[in-house]
């Protein structure tokens, strides 16, 4: 069976910088492409192939990097995946499954994957240009005992850097049991108490979730003052986002 698991990255500031780049790269290789694919589209759109693929662009990208030399810093199987999910954001769409691919922004959605030559020692992750790992809390006795990755996936969370890890392991898929009164219970959600559950169950509501409504509020009201596109209005998105 398939499974993932996520941990915390602590990343030291220059595997930090290292890590914002790749973020940037993998970001600029999607745009990049993505505008490529439809200016070909435009250009082809009565010819026997009206589209690129991933293939047309992965030969592509060899030549972009000797246009934009900074590319070679970035582990290229993380760049190629860009134009994977690129690929697979294409084929959604002419399958109708999902809407045209948009263009990624700065600072939203933050992620890159890296397929292959991973390794977990202790409680550092070592792949790709990160030769000395980087330092994660998780279920170290778990992970440290993970022998298949099959690919991980960095983010980037309100300021903090996560990475999921997805690997295989010998359990099997357990077995879908029917609903039942047995195995279901119904919730109310309410105001004095935060849930009632239909099998007796009260649960009361958290009282630190005021406090913390109380600095949610500030902070937007705050935000609302900031000017658009300014510094300041970013570094405040990221407080707010870190009180959430």
């Amino acid at each position: 069976m398939i499974t993932a698991t996520k941990v915390k990255l602590y990343p030291n500031e220059g595997q930090k910088i290292l890590l914002e780049k790749h973020f940037g790269s993998c970001r600029f290789v999607y745009n990049y492409f993505l505008k490529k694919r439809d200016e070909y589209y435009i250009t082809h759109r009565d010819a026997q192939r009206s589209s690129l693929n991933y293939f047309d662009t992965n030969n592509m990208l060899i030549e972009l990097k000797k246009e934009y030399p900074w590319l070679y810093e970035i582990n290229a199987q993380s760049l190629q995946m860009s134009l994977r999910f690129l690929d697979n954001a294409f084929k959604n769409f002419f399958h109708r499954n999902a809407e045209h691919p948009k263009f990624k922004r700065k600072g939203i959605n933050e992620f890159f994957a890296v397929p292959q030559h991973i390794k977990i020692q202790g409680n550092r992750i070592y792949f790709p240009k990160f030769s000395e790992g980087i330092y994660f809390k998780g279920s170290e006795k778990k992970l440290s005992e993970i022998k298949d990755i099959n690919e991980i996936v960095i983010t980037k969370d309100s300021g903090y850097y996560y990475c999921s890890i997805i690997y295989e392991n010998e359990e099997e898929l357990p077995e879908k049991k029917p609903l039942s009164s047995e195995n279901s219970v119904g919730i109310d959600l309410g105001i004095e108490k935060f849930a009632t559950l239909s099998n007796g169950i009260a649960i009361e509501n958290p009282g630190f979730i005021k406090k913390v409504e109380k600095r949610i509020k500030r902070l937007q009201k705050q935000l609302s003052k900031k000017e658009n596109g300014s510094k300041n209005r970013r570094k405040h998105i990221l407080k707010l986002q870190k009180e959430y």
